[in-house]
């Protein structure tokens, strides 16, 4: 597992494909049923009205338009919308002229006040209900028609218009929550996971692994950091950190976890991964930040210290036994990968 830095562009596309398969599922559910009305009629041999055959045109239409991707969804939907607005309409003038306003109408107002509220922001899903209903109300009273339908077609437009506020409003609130909680667990410059993060995931890695302790972390240090800012100035010494951090994910692999720890610190953790293992990674993670290109053409290197944590008793011990080591790493010439408390020259 590595954290990656996000973009605006793909989760607008995921949703976007995710909107075009209910739209494609809805619409061809109501091709469906303007068939079935189709076929009702000529069952009872009956010719066919006009507005299930319309509609089924319409979602023939709609089907394949909201399957090609490079007709921008909104003019699909929209176009779809004034359409369906058109032919409801139509029939509401042809039924007033033969004198009364059929009950279904009224149902079909209320599925074009709830298509509205789906594709339109609110401001014009209230207007263009508002003119539809004003369109009911006016025909309805000239043609003596049921009030008693008017009113729980009011009361269904209120209905709608006070779940889709309340809904955007609900889901707002939780966009603005996940991204809260994102920034609050991730670090800016490297988009990385910080200390925050990491904690909960290494208290969860060490539990889990109570028994085996096939789990280790790697705690690495840019080697003279200070000298690049004080050289270069910082601002090359945050393209260098953003580089260093993006040399750590590419090497790592798909369980693992690359934190920024702290300045120039990072910290990996290593889940399932036996003491050698871990050093052998080590190595390799090093000998990878030597060959990366860095900014205005720099070489830099790093020092790690590696504990497992079948070495210690808690998680507060297994990070002062990789800090330790560390140091150790820097005290014994740099550019090393340390998994002892004393040089091994001095074992030697």
């Amino acid at each position: 597992m590595t954290a990656t830095k996000s973009t605006s562009a793909a989760p607008r596309q995921n949703a976007e494909a995710f909107r075009r398969q209910v739209y494609v599922a809805t619409v061809a559910l109501a091709g469906l049923v303007n068939l079935a009305i189709m076929g009702v009629d000529v069952f009872h041999s009956q010719t066919p009205e006009l507005p299930p055959v319309l509609g089924t045109l319409l979602c023939a239409v709609l089907v394949p338009l909201l399957l090609q991707r490079r007709v921008p969804l909104q003019q699909i939907v929209n176009g779809a919308l004034i359409a369906a607005t058109l032919v409801v309409v139509t029939e509401l003038l042809t039924a007033f002229r033969e004198g009364a306003l059929e009950p279904r109408l009224y149902f079909a107002g209320v599925f074009l006040f709830l298509t509205a509220f789906s594709v339109l922001s609110i401001r014009y899903a209230a207007l263009y209900s508002s003119a539809l209903y004003l369109v009911f109300v006016a025909l309805t009273l000239l043609s003596h028609g049921d009030t008693t339908l008017l009113a729980q077609q009011a009361l269904t437009v209120f209905l709608i218009a006070h779940l889709s506020v309340f809904g955007q409003r609900v889901s707002a609130e939780r966009a603005e929550a996940k991204a809260s909680q994102l920034l609050a667990s991730t670090d800016f410059l490297t988009s990385l996971a910080n200390r925050r993060a990491m904690y909960p995931l290494l208290e969860g890695a060490f539990q889990a692994d109570a028994e085996g302790r096939q789990t280790a972390v790697l705690l690495l240090d840019i080697d003279h950091f200070k000298r690049v800012n004080d050289r270069h100035g910082h601002q090359v010494g945050d393209e260098v950190l953003q580089q260093f951090a993006l040399v750590l994910q590419q090497a790592v692999g798909a369980r693992d976890v690359v934190s920024r720890w702290g300045g120039e610190e990072f910290l990996i953790l290593l889940p399932g991964s036996a003491k050698r293992e871990a050093i052998d990674r080590a190595e390799h993670l090093l000998r990878r930040v030597r060959q990366a290109a860095m900014p205005v053409g720099l070489q830099i290197t790093a020092s790690c210290g590696v504990a497992h944590a079948a070495e210690v008793e808690s998680i507060e011990e297994w990070l002062l036994c990789a800090d330790k080591r560390l140091y150790v790493a820097k005290g014994c010439g740099r550019d090393q990968v340390s998994s002892l408390d004393h040089c091994e020259e001095e074992t030697a």
